[in-house]
């Protein structure tokens, strides 16, 4: 090491610049400078290889030619480590740089990402919980419309009847895209529901669905926990199990909708903590 700073001390330019190289660009032009110099060291070394034969026949001093040819060959050997030494050192700020230029990146997407994340799943958590009440108020009103017509063919006046999909057809037609046999949202597991409860109501859904004439969507919806608990569920009951039919990949059978197993089922620790209404269905 000692002759690395011996030679390249015979360029100041080169050892101020070493000195004060910061930056991956900076170390960068210590190596151009260093490997400028370790070229014209080759080129020194390969004239005084060739000029050998010239001092023998001219009669030249040839120890002295050849100490030089030794001199320039260490010179090289110093250069080329000298060189090395530049190039890590360029490449250990390069790494430091694109670490720092990873970590400032990451941060900045999260700064603006995470909170955009949280505010979209506050508002899809609003947006579930109207169409949860909007649902509601529909099945009131459709109930409402239904007895309504049984009361009046009671009465024959037919004429008085309106048909409950009336309203849903004319706003689908309104709109141009028509709604499904069903108003049947996928479910998503909402606060405080237990993962029992939301695991019934995806396979209520998944039944409705299958009886409606669709083709029976993915339970993937219900996440891996409640996938696991409809699976506990179908093995300790026979009942859910030939409901489910979760492994053979079968349609659902309509049923009526699931409940939840008795209090007495070993995979249910607090029954008063499944929040699910009788016969409720998505």
């Amino acid at each position: 090491m000692a002759k690395v700073k011996e030679d390249t001390a015979t360029d100041p330019s080169i050892a101020e610049l070493a000195s004060s190289a910061k930056t991956a660009d900076q170390h960068g032009e210590v190596v151009k400078a260093v490997t400028a110099l370790l070229d014209g060291a080759r080129r020194d070394l390969a004239a005084l290889e060739n000029g050998r034969e010239s001092v023998v026949l001219s009669g030249g001093n040839l120890a002295a030619h050849s100490r030089s040819v030794s001199e320039a060959g260490e010179t090289l050997k110093t250069l080329t480590a000298a060189r090395a030494a530049a190039q890590e050192r360029y490449q250990q700020a390069l790494r430091s740089e694109q670490r720092v230029a990873f970590e400032r990146d990451a941060a900045a997407l999260y700064e603006r990402a995470v909170p955009a994340l949280t505010d979209a799943w506050r508002k899809l958590h609003g947006l579930l919980s109207e169409v949860e009440q909007v649902g509601g108020e529909i099945e009131r009103l459709e109930r409402e419309v239904s007895d309504w017509n049984s009361r009046c063919r009671q009465h024959d006046r037919l004429d008085l009847v309106q048909r409950v999909s009336g309203p849903r057809e004319r706003v689908a037609g309104e709109i141009g895209i028509p709604f499904p046999p069903r108003l049947t949202p996928v479910p998503v597991l909402m606060p405080r529901e237990s993962e029992e409860a939301f695991a019934l109501r995806v396979s209520n859904h998944q039944s409705q669905r299958a009886w409606s004439g669709h083709e029976a969507e993915p339970l993937r919806v219900a996440g891996k926990k409640a996938v696991k608990v409809i699976e506990r569920l179908a093995v300790a009951h026979p009942d859910l199990r030939a409901q489910l039919r979760l492994r053979s990949g079968e349609r659902i059978k309509p049923a009526q909708p699931l409940t939840l197993p008795l209090p007495s089922a070993p995979e249910i620790d607090n029954v008063e903590s499944l929040p699910v209404r009788s016969g409720a269905t998505l």
